[in-house]
């Protein structure tokens, strides 16, 4: 009986021992197993977001080149009477691609797609400029419809990137010709890698 008993006693343990080894083999595996996903979940995430960093320079690059592309018909809006009732319909037309261009700016900045010195340094006196004398357009545009105001399309959040815009504008700093300082602050290293990037292209 006693051997019988430590026979028992014996496989008992023996097959705590196997279970325990088992158990502790799967734990490695397993281990190993989320260290490899893990590894690729990460390399994944960095190819993304070289990825999305790529397609957003890109997207801030052609809304750059239109805005530049856009000079002289900036200058012709900056020659508008504010009164938009004495605009011709060609004049017209120049705004509405001008602000439109501006408007999808103020996106791109206030989601940090480009770096705000570039608005400060570059934007913001033409973005000023062209608010000032397109705002009544836009206010008019913003009201409902009415014989007094033929072109209202009753919406409210009409060009209001725009206006968002601007107003980041004017909390910038100022011109160093304007605030008597020699230079800008220091631009940071978004704005020197995105200069670079453009003078690659």
């Amino acid at each position: 009986m006693t051997n019988e008993r430590d026979i028992v006693l014996i496989w008992t343990c023996v097959g705590t021992v196997i279970t325990s080894l088992a158990t502790l083999i799967y734990v490695l595996i397993s281990s190993r197993a989320l260290r490899a996903m893990n590894l690729q979940t990460q390399a994944l995430k960095s190819t993304l977001e070289v990825t999305w960093m790529g397609l957003r320079f890109e997207a801030v690059q052609k809304q750059i080149e239109l805005l530049d592309k856009l000079r002289n018909e900036r200058h012709m809006v900056y020659e508008l009477p504010s009164e938009y009732a004495r605009w011709s319909d060609q004049q017209r037309e120049v705004a509405e691609e001008v602000i439109r261009a501006f408007d999808v700016y103020g996106l791109m900045d206030r989601n940090q797609f480009v770096p705000r010195a570039l608005l400060h340094q570059f934007f913001a006196y033409p973005a000023t400029r062209i608010w000032d004398v397109t705002k009544s357009y836009i206010e008019a545009i913003r009201r409902p419809s009415s014989p007094s105001n033929p072109i209202g399309r009753n919406q409210a959040g009409h060009m209001w990137e725009f206006e968002k815009l601007v107003q980041r504008a004017k909390l910038g700093p100022k011109h160093p010709a304007e605030s008597n300082q020699e230079d800008w602050p220091p631009v940071s290293d978004d704005l020197i890698l995105f200069m670079m990037r453009r003078l690659e292209k």
